[in-house]
């Protein structure tokens, strides 16, 4: 079958007459952001995006001349996607209103207003909604996208968008004098002011008050500066975490606009100077000198000494669309370039601001791919990735960084690469320690590595290769588990001839004394197979569990009437242990690819070592039949596809 056709957006500039493809984006909000920004530089004519479907003929997305520019009306800058709200306090949430502040981008930075204020003020509601066109437009924009998540009509979805409007033009009219409750700011902070909204019996309305007020108090600053260090210096006086998420969402809103953070973050050598700047203040560790208290000090102190997710969240999002983007990182030559991207991975590596961070991942990527290749190379995906590991300080953080590019379109394309480099990292980890950061005491690096095999498994990457890198870790685990709870010192074993296997495959079972705990002390058994043969078949009960010794073992799956090998399996991997642990039928079928030798564990040895493990630590033996509950769950959902 023939690959699927990539669709690009391709971004066309004129100068001189002459059009030319300037670059290409994944999407096409992307895109237009690009073309817009071209062209705004007064370098150009014209700009045009289009649509390249692999087609003869020019699909065209948007178009704009230079001239238009002066004398055009207040526009949405178009989204693609928006949280869906389906009830009047929807809308007031941190997520809708960051969508309004990047729809409403332009009409916002015209009027100097933040969503906050926007939503909160009477005026400056009634104000936006005498703009028929712009309101029709964002309607337009949202009505589309809450269709196609909801299934409704379009017309339906504006409908209800022009509802909302009306309540929130009415909330604003019964809740509109805020002026009561700006003494208790002075008084107590954002805590008196949530205490005295606490009146109130509807939790949406008190929510309405807290931000009117603090809405009402951002507005009395004319500049963006001043919006910030309202939030700020309150931020600074209170530990309240109530207030504190209030006053987060509002310093986000804030820096979300670009026009906000040109004048709050002032002159930067270069984009590479801006974005480390970005980044410091996330980690908290942004200085200028010993003896200043800068707005950009003030917040990145607050940063590091308080939980501010939501700025965070907005200030390392503008980072990726920077690093996503054809902006040069500084104005010197190619090494220039490399020096650049280097140091603000080790500032972000280091920050640990890579964790759980795909677009962030996908955003690096793109910018390794055109820096860090080496002079005349051709760019590839692969090369990207390549790179990107390389400059990762430990197993644990390439890991992280493959699982959060898997989710990605980056990663989409480049599936095949990532489960190679998977592969080849996870062949070298000889201690489930090495998947954790260094210094995890035995909870975490338990609690991190089932973390981190859950992530593989919620993964898009074939079911073969999710149940592979699972059972992986798993092993890990349950090596680490054994070595945890083996007692310092042991007497030596007895001597002892292992009997010999038993004929026609059969399993053979040790005979011997048992000690005081129950344990044979015979040498567990040895078995043969040859090629072909069954060891254990899917359904049956388990009463063994397999050490390969030598040879290969093919696992087996009968999902339909074909049956599927979803795995092979060599010298080392324990096999059947599953049906053990939660006393569950075989979940597949173990074949001999080559002839095989094993070590037979019975189910009473293992039974016996899950007891001790249950005294040992009963949160490590939660954790293991927990994972091997969604070991089947997830071969079952597979099975059923």
């Amino acid at each position: 079958m023939a690959d699927s056709f990539q669709v690009r957006f391709e971004v066309h500039v004129e100068e001189d007459g002459r059009w030319t493809i300037f670059t290409d984006a994944p999407s096409k909000l992307r895109a237009i952001e690009e073309a817009q920004n071209l062209l705004a530089g007064d370098k150009y004519s014209a700009a045009k995006v289009t649509e390249d479907r692999g087609q003869a003929k020019e699909i065209l997305v948007w178009h704009e001349e230079a001239g238009e520019r002066a004398d055009k009306a207040v526009t949405i800058t178009p989204v693609e996607d928006a949280p869906l709200c389906e009830a009047l306090d929807d809308f007031y949430k941190p997520e809708a209103r960051l969508l309004l502040s990047r729809l409403l981008r332009q009409y916002l930075d015209e009027q100097a207003l933040t969503p906050l204020e926007l939503l909160h003020d009477l005026t400056n509601i009634r104000t936006l909604k005498r703009n028929d066109d712009l309101l029709n437009q964002a309607t337009q924009c949202i009505g589309g996208i809450f269709a196609k998540k909801t299934g409704k009509k379009p017309l339906e979805s504006m409908k209800f968008l022009d509802k909302i409007v009306d309540q929130m033009v009415g909330r604003a009219e019964t809740y509109k004098d805020f002026s009561s409750y700006q003494a208790l700011f002075k008084d107590g902070g954002i805590k008196k002011v949530i205490d005295a909204a606490a009146k109130e019996k509807d939790e949406g309305v008190q929510g309405f008050i807290v931000r009117g007020a603090l809405a009402a108090r951002i507005a009395k600053s004319a500049d963006w500066e001043g919006k910030l260090l309202v939030s700020v210096g309150l931020a600074e006086k209170t530990a309240d975490a109530a207030g504190l998420r209030y006053l987060d969402e509002a310093m986000a809103e804030v820096l979300d606009g670009s026009e906000a953070v040109q004048e709050i973050f002032g002159y930067q050598r270069n984009l590479a100077s801006a974005l480390q700047t970005m980044v410091k203040i996330c980690a908290g560790t942004y200085s200028i000198s010993d003896d200043t208290s800068a707005p950009l000090e003030r917040l990145s102190a607050l940063m590091g000494s308080k939980d501010m997710p939501w700025t965070q969240k907005v200030l390392m999002e503008k980072v990726g669309r920077s690093l996503a983007g054809i902006s040069p990182l500084t104005k010197g030559a190619r090494e220039d370039e490399q020096d650049a991207f280097r140091e603000l991975m080790r500032e972000m590596l280091g920050h640990k601001l890579f964790n759980n961070a795909g677009p962030l991942c996908e955003a690096a990527t793109q910018r390794a791919k055109s820096v860090l290749r080496e002079e005349f190379e051709d760019e590839s995906f692969e090369k990207a990735i390549d790179n990107m590991i390389f400059l990762l300080p430990a197993i644990a953080s390439k890991l992280g960084y493959l699982l959060d590019l898997c989710g990605t379109g980056f990663g989409a394309r480049s599936q095949d690469h990532i489960i190679a480099c998977l592969a080849n990292l996870l062949a070298g980890v000889t201690s489930v320690g090495q998947l954790v950061e260094y210094g995890a005491g035995p909870e975490q690096i338990v609690t991190a590595a089932a973390g981190i095999r859950d992530r593989l498994l919620k993964t898009g990457l074939p079911e073969e290769w999710r149940q592979r890198f699972g059972k992986r870790i798993y092993d890990l685990l349950i090596a680490y588990q054994e070595s945890s709870a083996s007692s310092p010192a042991k007497p030596a074993a007895k001597k002892a001839v292992p009997p010999k296997p038993a004929a026609n495959g059969e399993r053979p079972v040790p005979e011997g004394k048992k000690d005081a705990k129950g344990v044979s002390d015979q040498p567990l058994a040895r078995g043969e197979y040859g090629e072909g043969d069954v060891i254990f078949s899917e359904g049956e009960p388990g009463d063994a569990a397999y050490l390969i010794l030598t040879g290969t073992v093919d696992i087996i799956k009968k999902p339909g009437d074909a049956y599927v090998v979803i795995a092979q399996v060599g010298q080392g991997a324990i096999i059947g242990e599953m049906a053990l642990i939660d006393s569950e039928p075989r979940m597949a079928t173990a074949r001999a690819a080559t002839k095989t030798a094993v070590t037979v564990i019975p189910s009473k040895e293992l039974e016996i070592r899950l007891k001790r493990l249950q005294k040992f630590d009963p949160v490590l033996r939660r954790l293991v039949g927990m994972m091997v509950q969604r070991m089947r769950d997830a071969s079952f959902s597979s099975a059923d596809s």
